[in-house]
């Protein structure tokens, strides 16, 4: 749990790392189609843990297993996967910019 605005989270990430779901949308098409208020990446969790402290709060970020670059179809699976009711909201405008 990080308790400051998704924004702040993306910006203080390391620079190596991978945006996922949400974040990958947003900097890929400068848009959102709603709020969110989850960070999902891809990079170390070291790296991370370090500029971000654990607390035992509802978590907000969460680290996958590194991944190489983001294509549209791990943007795609990503959202698909994605449990928050906004995810839908991502996934169609998504399927509306690949079509």
């Amino acid at each position: 749990r990080v308790d400051v605005p998704v924004g702040e989270i993306e910006k203080n990430m390391p620079a190596d790392i991978v945006y996922a779901a949400y974040s990958a949308y947003k900097i890929k098409f400068k848009d959102v189609p709603a709020d969110y208020s989850e960070v999902y990446v891809y990079g170390d969790p070291e790296k991370i843990r370090k500029r971000f402290p654990q607390s035992k709060n509802m978590p907000n970020l969460f680290v996958l297993s590194p991944l190489g670059k983001m294509t549209m179809a791990n943007i795609f699976v990503d959202l698909w996967n994605m449990k928050e009711w906004y995810a839908q909201d991502f996934l169609e405008a998504l399927k509306k910019k690949i079509v």
